[in-house]
């Protein structure tokens, strides 16, 4: 009887298909190590009060299609809420819970409907959150202790409505139990399987694009762009340098604390520091070709998908290109391209059939095409149930809103 093990399938007379998929496994199980030893999962809930309550009693009149003035019924109207105290009372909600969603991402990135923070960054993050908590609190009990006096100042600029105002009125032990800000304990991420496990690592390599591309679009919008005035909106010709390397340091070390999820990030975190050493003078304002040059740079990392090619691009060739090259720069000059592995994009022309490469090209420097690596199959499956918990609505999106709403990390 034949060993099947010793058996050679024609196909695959020398194992390399086998072979690779035993490679695209390991690598996969060592990325996620990586993952798994270097990041935890957390999140957190914020629950805030409207200060409104449903009508007990309310009569809603609309104009037909005759223009007469009716009154609906109860099974086409919906019952209105009342305003039980001024709105700008409970400004403090809104202000905590964009206040969170910022902190959050200062320090990680979202991954299914939480937050991956590097285990370097969570010491900051855990004591920066237990100051938002504290602050929140003392907003809190300073509103319910004026509670009673903020409902009759309502009364009395509302006269003749004390009795809607005061109808089902909650107490104060009431409202405040309907405040809540809570950071639940990081967990190590722990995939059901292998195929699991693969889409983990994709969903956090997203996560890590989209959080740099809204960094990068905060740091547009703040300091590159025109914030007042007759040209507001448009883009600066200068900006200040201790502001902008502020945000690019910030930037920049949380991308390299996420560099442990792919080692595509390493060649992007060699980027900024090219760029923040290279392109931008040591202080002083941005100007000139060092503003352009910023402001390539910026756009590009703005925009997730150039930004995944650039990364590509830097690390088919990174290993070419030499260390100590001099670029001959000073704060005063600047070539069209001043950095060398992080220039702007050239897309070369290629052979219908092969890969595009994207690469920076050193200015006399001859090009070099490198092979690219065969990207690795995906498997799509359903991860478990976090998924299902990601944040309804976008933080930014907060700012006039002060609805009951409960902003949710995740559950246990």
């Amino acid at each position: 009887m034949t060993n099947a093990t010793n058996t050679v399938n024609p196909l695959d007379p020398n194992g390399s298909i086998v072979a690779s998929a035993d490679t695209n496994t390991k690598s996969i199980i060592d990325r996620y190590e990586r993952l798994r030893n270097g990041c935890v999962q957390v999140g957190y809930e914020i629950n805030n009060w409207s200060g409104t309550k449903t009508l007990a009693k309310a009569n809603v009149r609309v104009m037909d299609d005759s223009g007469q003035l009716v009154e609906l019924d109860s099974d086409i109207a919906i019952p209105g809420r009342k305003a039980l105290l001024s709105k700008d009372s409970l400004s403090f909600t809104n202000k905590y819970t964009v206040r969170m969603g910022r902190l959050f991402a200062k320090y990680g990135i979202k991954f299914c409907g939480n937050w991956l923070v590097p285990d370097d960054l969570l010491p900051a993050l855990m004591l920066e959150a237990d100051v938002q908590i504290n602050e929140y609190y003392a907003c809190v009990n300073h509103f319910v202790g004026n509670y009673e006096h903020l409902i009759q100042d309502w009364i009395a600029k509302h006269p003749g409505l004390a009795d809607v105002i005061q109808d089902g009125m909650l107490t104060a032990q009431e409202v405040e139990k309907k405040f809540k800000l809570k950071v639940y304990p990081p967990i190590r991420i722990s995939p059901k399987d292998e195929a699991d496990m693969e889409e983990l690592l994709e969903e956090a390599t997203d996560g890590v694009f989209a959080g740099i591309s809204k960094d990068a679009k905060e740091i547009l919008d703040t300091s590159l762009t025109v914030r007042d005035g007759k040209l507001k909106g448009s883009l600066k010709t200068e900006c200040n340098h201790s502001v902008v390397s502020k945000q690019l340091q910030r930037l920049r070390d949380k991308l390299s604390s996420l560099s442990l999820i792919h080692e595509d990030f390493d060649g992007l975190v060699d980027t900024l520091d090219d760029l923040m050493t290279n392109a931008l003078p040591s202080s002083g304002r941005i100007v000139g070709n060092h503003f352009k040059t910023l402001l390539v740079y910026i756009e590009m990392l703005s925009d997730a998908e150039r930004t995944q090619k650039h990364v590509k691009g830097i690390n088919q060739i990174s290993s070419l290109l030499p260390k100590d090259l001099d670029l001959g720069l000073d704060d005063e000059t600047v070539t069209e391209v001043p950095i060398v592995k992080a220039s702007p994009l050239v897309e070369a022309p290629v052979a219908e059939t092969a890969p595009v490469v994207e690469a920076p090209v050193a200015e006399t420097a001859p090009v070099v095409e490198a092979p690219v690596a065969e990207t690795a199959p995906v498997v799509e499956t359903t991860i478990n149930e976090l998924r299902n918990l990601d944040e309804s609505e976008d933080l930014d999106d907060l700012q006039n809103s002060l609805s009951e709403v409960t902003t949710t990390g995740f559950f246990f």
